[in-house]
């Protein structure tokens, strides 16, 4: 026994130290209930970030702050690898909006740079959010990350919840300080969550989850017009940057020259996409079901003792295989 008090005792960076979970359960952190229900694939993901004072609280170490740029760094290639023909914005907000990007390719930290100051409007967020996203024909989808405990609201929400309604968006809530009953019915309203982490992995973990495609519970569908440009190599002005650029792309639709796919045309407004991107969305749709628990054979991959098996092929797998053929590949190697 030691004879030091806990308050005499060395000064550690607990928040650093990243052997918090070991590695079994991390891979069960990583892997996502198996779900064959009707997704929406196109989606447009608006993404409120809470800058009020409460931003800069040192609850999780460093502070909110700087662990939301961390978690967000990852988040956002992530979600492009998984939907690269959706569209995700981000806005900054307190009692008004701060900053709002569209952009693809920007940095979340000096988007975060904006000081934390006043109090958190949700209300304002989401008014905001709903002239973003009202005359889209994506899967319209609002993520709200907040560490505030009090709002400062200048209205009730009875118009809100009859625009949630009309425009058909389903809210997720991340509260990183605890429950609120606002929140609760928010998102139960809209047929989303609220997710409040236990620690910061888990707060990457419902981040990581995030980015798959959700149930699609709305009766209608709209129609949405696709467009599959062709190369065209010599030097123009992309109409989306306004730089030059030696290869391109041409809209089918109004000819209009730009530099990358997936991207709406600046100019018709036609979602632009190549066959790839429509593939790399395709498994969404038919996600590959879990294998039978089977420790009576060896890992068809690497050798090692079975853990599950195929239920189409019987081909035996190792856990960690498993876990590869379903969250990286999509697909069984015997099927």
């Amino acid at each position: 026994m030691s004879n030091s008090f806990a308050w005499e005792k060395e000064y550690k960076r607990t928040w650093e130290n990243s052997t918090s979970i070991n590695k079994k359960e991390k891979l069960l952190y990583q892997k996502h209930e198996f779900n064959d229900k009707k997704k929406g694939v196109i989606r447009h993901v608006h993404i409120i970030i809470d800058c009020s004072y409460s931003i800069d609280k040192t609850d999780y170490l460093p502070s909110f702050r700087t662990n939301y740029s961390k978690s967000l760094e990852k988040f956002i290639p992530k979600f492009y690898e998984e939907n690269p023909i959706s569209a995700l914005s981000f806005s900054l907000v307190n009692e008004v909006v701060l900053k709002y990007t569209t952009e693809p390719n920007f940095s979340i930290k000096d988007f975060l740079s904006t000081k934390g100051e006043g109090n958190f409007s949700l209300l304002n967020a989401l008014n905001s959010s709903f002239e973003i996203l009202k005359n889209k024909d994506f899967c319209k989808e609002i993520i709200v990350i907040t560490s505030s405990l009090m709002i400062r609201d200048p209205d009730s929400y009875s118009e809100i919840i009859d625009l949630i309604k009309k425009i058909g968006v389903k809210i997720f809530i991340i509260s990183m300080c605890g429950e609120l009953m606002i929140y609760k019915e928010i998102t139960k309203l809209s047929g989303g969550r609220l997710y409040v982490p236990l620690d910061l992995d888990h707060f990457d973990y419902i981040l990581d989850c995030l980015t798959l495609p959700n149930e699609n519970n709305f009766s209608t569908t709209n129609m949405i017009q696709l467009g599959f440009p062709s190369v065209i190599e010599e030097v123009r002005v992309c109409s989306c940057h306004n730089e030059m650029n030696q290869e391109g792309y041409e809209c089918p639709v109004c000819k209009t020259y730009i530099c990358n796919l997936p991207v709406g045309c600046p100019i018709c407004e036609t979602q632009l996409v190549s066959a790839i991107n429509i593939s790399k969305s395709f498994h969404h749709l038919f996600p590959l079901s879990e294998f039978i628990l089977d420790s009576n054979g060896k890992c068809f991959t690497c050798g090692n003792r079975s853990y599950s098996k195929c239920p189409k092929c019987d081909l035996f797998y190792c856990e960690e295989c498993d876990n590869f053929v379903h969250e990286n590949l999509q697909f069984c190697y015997g099927c």
